[in-house]
């Protein structure tokens, strides 16, 4: 999976491009996670990797949400 085409931002329109990136690489991470969920769920011997997978995404999110100062759950 690569993430984000334009990972160097180039323009003017910055916070456009942040924007599109995120939404981009949500969709991308939104269909990752769907397709791993439907293969641990025929596969339940994958299941605690696709756990592990979601705790860690939930932790990196939160650990930037801190870092950038916005709300916490």
């Amino acid at each position: 999976m690569t993430l984000l085409p334009s990972a160097a931002l180039t323009t003017s329109a910055l916070p456009l491009e942040v924007l599109r990136d995120s939404l981009l690489a949500l969709e991308q991470v939104n269909s990752g996670v769907t397709m791993l969920a439907l293969i641990a769920a025929g596969r339940p011997e994958q299941s605690p990797r696709l756990r592990c997978l979601l705790q860690g995404l939930v932790a990196l999110v939160e650990s930037c949400e801190s870092d950038l100062g916005t709300f916490l759950r």
